[in-house]
């Protein structure tokens, strides 16, 4: 500026007022990436990776699962409908009638049917017959004379 001065002296009066000088910041810097946040990005792609393929490895494993047991209830399906033909066969008559004639057993001349009365006794009744002379019968008498009429079945 002196140089000007000596150059130009009508400008010697001027005084020049400048600005002090600010600092000047630099721009921030840009944001670089780093190795941390590639490393957690590719951990975070793996981890969803393997979900994906877990959740798709139990899909098909639970279809195996479910065509086996289909096959299991068919073959269970086919064993009854064959217990059920065998279970048909051995209550025929025919059948029953064969095996009795193979055990030497004879059909019976005559049926005999036993009738006991469904309610008990009143009271009233019971006590009338006993005026008559008869003797009073208790439900294990009943049941062991009843008991002595029916043993002719069973020899």
């Amino acid at each position: 500026m002196q140089a000007a001065r000596q150059i130009f002296p009508e400008f010697q009066e001027l005084v020049l007022d400048f600005p002090a000088r600010q600092a000047v910041s630099k721009p921030a810097a840009r944001p670089r990436f780093t190795f941390n946040k590639v490393f957690i990005a590719l951990t975070i792609v793996a981890f969803a990776c393997f979900a994906h393929m877990s959740q798709r490895m139990l899909i098909a494993q639970n279809g195996i699962d479910i065509d086996r047991l289909k096959s299991q209830i068919k073959a269970e399906e086919r064993d009854a409908q064959i217990l059920n033909a065998k279970a048909t066969s051995l209550k025929s008559p025919g059948r029953i009638e064969r095996l009795a004639g193979r055990l030497d057993m004879v059909k019976p001349d005559g049926v005999t049917f036993i009738e006991v009365p469904s309610q008990p006794l009143d009271p009233a009744s019971s006590s009338a017959g006993l005026a008559r002379g008869a003797t009073s019968l208790s439900r294990p008498a009943v049941l062991g004379r009843l008991v002595a009429k029916l043993s002719f079945l069973v020899n």
